[in-house]
């Protein structure tokens, strides 16, 4: 196998496999236009080849890099001033390089595959940073542990446990190309060589009807072949089989693999419910699943939101349903929709509308400008005053004497 070219294109591996996409290779399992849409514009603003190549040139020169350097030199927020002080030995020198050509390489494979760029224009651009990059680091280690203080330092959030997954199969599996190939391995110039002959990552996704969702799936076993203790390898599998071959039976069962692998998989609990919750044959498997995620994750306010709506509107438990509701509001007492939802329901179903009023006017306190919290108390306030001009009608006195037979006043 091209080593050299192999190392370029897994720099970018740590975002691919925490998608649970194609490692070491030019392409994705996504369309090119799902890549242009969903990745490139949505999260990068990326519309053309001059607004990839611009952002190429901004992470390779500046990047979170300049921004980490300015927050040093005194213009930083509170987090910025936290994480300075807390890692500014580790980072000295080298600054957020890992993060922003990590991320370059990962810029490179989408461009490509998305059409903006040609195969030679994107190996020139991965030859530019490549050996800057080796030349930062010491290890693949090194390089992975600046990516996530970089990633820290851009969000601001502990890392999310599908990154962790990522670089625990990236640093040792023996399947990984990172394993394979060594991070001081020498870096030549991009046209040494045929990149796909040899290499046991590359995935021909360019075939047509049939045989491209053959080779798909056959990747896709191979993935949990390699990492059967990583859900989210079960959960993209189950997600290539619900949207590309129509079979939700199947998918089913891998989403329920990825929770019996992890039962603080979250994102395989939505997914189950997505397919299994408005089916009214499956109720007693759809509160086996609420009652499983609940009992694993006691601390998650999403999935008794989630069960409060479901025992109210699909099986008529308000009990139950009102205790959910109360407790997705006790352990997040900033969620907007949340409030909404309750609200909702003290007053169309509870008729408790004083409560249902103050629900309303705590999720406003939360986002003023909020259309359905603004909706339904303005509609609460007009039903409040239709009753009560009603009962001081004389429509509604001779209604109640006729009801209760007594003398009416009109």
């Amino acid at each position: 196998m091209n080593k050299s070219m192999i190392w370029k294109l897994s720099v970018g591996d740590i975002v691919f496999k925490h998608n649970g996409d194609l490692l070491a290779t030019f392409g994705c399992l996504d369309e090119p236009a799902q890549v242009r849409d969903d990745i490139l514009a949505k999260w990068w603003n990326i519309k053309s080849e001059r607004d990839l190549l611009q952002t190429l040139e901004w992470l390779d020169n500046e990047g979170h890099s300049a921004i980490y350097r300015q927050a040093s030199s005194g213009k930083a927020t509170d987090f910025q001033k936290f994480f300075i002080n807390e890692f500014k030995e580790v980072l000295k020198g080298v600054d957020l390089t890992a993060w922003d050509l990590g991320r370059y390489a990962s810029l490179v494979r989408w461009g490509h595959h998305a059409g903006f760029i040609t195969e030679k224009r994107a190996w020139e651009l991965l030859q530019r940073t490549s050996s800057r990059l080796q030349k930062t680091y010491s290890s693949w280690e090194q390089f992975a542990e600046h990516y996530i203080l970089g990633r820290f330092f851009w969000n601001g959030k502990p890392e999310e446990q599908q990154m962790y997954f990522a670089l625990e199969y990236l640093l040792g599996n023996e399947n990984s190309p990172w394993k394979m190939i060594p991070w001081n391995t020498a870096l030549s110039d991009h046209g040494d060589g045929d990149w796909k002959r040899g290499n046991p990552f590359y995935v021909d996704i360019y075939k047509d009807g049939v045989e491209k969702l053959v080779s798909q799936q056959q990747y896709y076993r191979r993935l949990i072949s390699e990492d059967p203790l990583n859900p989210f390898v079960y959960n993209s599998f189950a997600h290539f089989l619900e949207e590309k071959l129509m079979d939700p039976e199947a998918a089913l069962k891998y989403y329920e693999r990825a929770v019996k692998v992890d039962k603080k998989f979250v994102q395989g609990y939505r997914n189950i419910l997505a397919l299994i919750a408005d089916n009214k044959w499956r109720k007693d498997q759809t509160r086996e699943v609420f009652e499983l995620w609940s009992l694993s994750m006691p601390h998650c306010d999403e999935v008794f939101f989630k069960y409060a709506d479901w025992l109210v509107y699909k099986t008529g438990d308000y009990e139950l349903g009102e205790k959910c509701y109360q407790k997705a509001i006790e352990l997040s007492e900033a969620e907007y929709v949340y409030y909404v939802d309750y609200g909702y329901f003290l007053s169309e179903i509870r008729h408790d509308y004083e409560q249902a009023r103050l629900m309303y006017l705590k999720a406003l306190e939360i986002n003023p400008e909020g259309e359905q919290a603004l909706v339904n108390l303005q509609a609460l306030r007009e039903g409040l005053e239709a009753v009560v001009q009603f009962s001081k009608s004389s429509k509604y006195a001779k209604f109640m004497g006729k009801i209760y037979n007594t003398p009416s006043n009109s």
